[in-house]
Order: structure tokens, then sequence, then C-alpha cells
């Protein structure tokens, strides 16, 4: 009686095999089918052309608008000349339309856009030297205007951050460049703050060690990391306390 109970029981699990079979097929076929479509959705990012700047340029700045679009400032033509050229690109129609010249020409200078959409541009150097003049750029009017107040210092190859404030930190960078040999150099250890409402520099502060081409990084606590620019150092500037 056993016996027969234990082949029938067989029987069963096998006919329940067969019919389950289609079904694993297609839930298979489901998994692999996902999973293929994962693998397609996180292959690796493509980068496409989407225009050309109407000139030729290297060590410049692009800076984002408020409304999208890209202002792109200085830097060197093909012929190695520091130039004051600047250009807007509209990524929605990959066209890169020519805008106003800044007053100055610049390279290794700072582009930061600022809380009310126009772009603040301060110091870099060409064939006079370091520059410690400023200009902003106002995207209404499609023109740029010398900031009244010099900064303190000139500077190349440093960095300048908004502050939750809307000021703009200043820190760091090259004081004497040369075009000629890049790496011919003093590095100041000094920061200044620009006031856009006030359109001037504030008086400079000290850094922890000099610095020239390091990054800054803000933090949601308006601290402001600098990192690098020489040696391996990191030092914090606090907003509040205005201080590293």
């Amino acid at each position: 009686m056993l016996k027969g109970q234990s082949a029938a029981k067989r029987k069963k699990i096998q006919k329940n095999r067969r019919e389950a079979r289609p079904f694993m097929a297609l839930l298979f076929a489901s998994i692999t089918l996902a999973m293929a479509t994962l693998v397609g959705a996180s292959s690796s990012p493509q980068i496409e052309q989407l225009g050309q700047m109407a000139i030729h340029r290297s060590a410049h700045k692009a800076t984002a608008l408020s409304d999208g679009r890209a202002l792109i400032t200085g830097g060197r033509n093909t012929a190695g000349i520091v130039i004051a050229d600047a250009e807007i690109f509209d990524p929605n129609t990959g066209e890169s339309s020519a805008a106003a010249s800044m007053a100055t020409a610049r390279v290794d200078h700072t582009a930061t856009l600022l809380k009310d959409g126009r772009v603040l541009i301060t110091g870099g150097s060409n064939a006079t030297g370091t520059l410690n003049s400023a200009e902003i750029f106002d995207p209404s009017t499609g023109t740029f205007s010398a900031v009244s107040g010099s900064m303190n210092m000139a500077r190349a190859r440093h960095t300048a951050t908004l502050l939750s404030s809307g000021k703009v930190l200043i820190a760091g960078g090259d004081v004497t460049p040369t075009l000629v040999d890049p790496n011919g150099t003093d590095v100041t250890g000094t920061a200044e703050i620009f006031d856009p409402s006030a359109g001037t520099f504030g008086d400079l502060v000290l850094l922890q060690r000099s610095r020239s081409g390091h990054t800054a990084t803000l933090f949601s606590n308006d601290t402001v990391w600098l990192a690098g620019g020489g040696n391996n150092a990191i030092e914090s500037f606090d907003a509040s306390a205005g201080a590293f």
C-alpha cells in the first residue's frame, strides 16, 4: 500500500514538473529581458557634439547662466595670443553667438555666476602680466562693465567661490606668472572677498598655505575647503568667522 502511494506521488510530482516547464521558461525569459533592459539602460553615457564655439580657444572659462546658456570668456587663440573675446553658447540650438568683448584680455581668470544672474570675472594674466582688475557680465544687456574697485592683489590661477551671502571668496593664485614659463611664479597665500552690492573687494585675509591651481569646494554649512595647489594641504574658510 505504501509502495503504491509512493509511485503515485512520484507520478504526480513529474506531472507538476511538466506543467510548470512552460511557466518557468516564460519567467526565465522575462527575467533575461529585464536584465538586458537594465544593462542597456546603465551602459556608458554617450558624449555628443552639441555644436562649435565661434572661436578656437584654450585655458578659457565657461560659466552656466541662469537661462541655461553658457558664457565663454577669454583664453588663448590658436596663435597663443590671450584674447578678450566672449561668446554665448545655446545648448538647445547648438549655436554659439559672439558677445561683447571683455574690457581686458585674460587667461587663467575666474568667471563666477552671481546670485542676481550676472557673472563676475576676476584676475588672470595677459602679455602685460598678472591682472588685479575685475569686470561683470550682464546677460540682460550682453555687455561687460568694469568693476570700479580692483582686487587688493593681482592673481591668476586662483579660485572664486560664491558664498551663501552672495559675496565671492577669492583665494590664492599666481602673483607674477609669465606666459613663457608658467612655473616661474610667485604664489600668494592671501584671499579677499568681493561684495557685489557694493562693488568692492574687502581686506586681505591670510591663508594657512600659499597655493595656486588649487580647488575650492563650498559645503552646505558655508565653509569652503581649499585643497592642493603646489602642496597636499587642505584648509577651510569659515564664512561666518571670515577666516581660514
